[in-house]
């Protein structure tokens, strides 16, 4: 245990477990993200494709962690 009380519940997924799970097909996108991404990027997106547009919307806005990834 880390200690931070504030941290992330127990059980909880790391982002990097959830892009994994995505990746491997073990999770699935929720289907208004799927429509989304459809509508933006066409139908032939993969979760990864999916992921990483996401994530570099995300770095651009200031989120640190996706800055990391991206």
């Amino acid at each position: 245990m880390s200690g931070n009380k504030a941290g992330r519940p127990k059980g909880s997924l790391s982002l990097s477990t959830r892009v994994r799970n995505l990746l491997e097909g073990t999770e699935k996108l929720p289907p208004a993200i799927v429509e989304t991404i459809r509508k933006a990027v066409g139908a032939d997106t993969i979760a990864l494709n999916a992921i990483m547009i996401a994530g570099l919307f995300q770095a651009l806005q200031g989120y640190d962690k996706w800055a990391k990834l991206a």
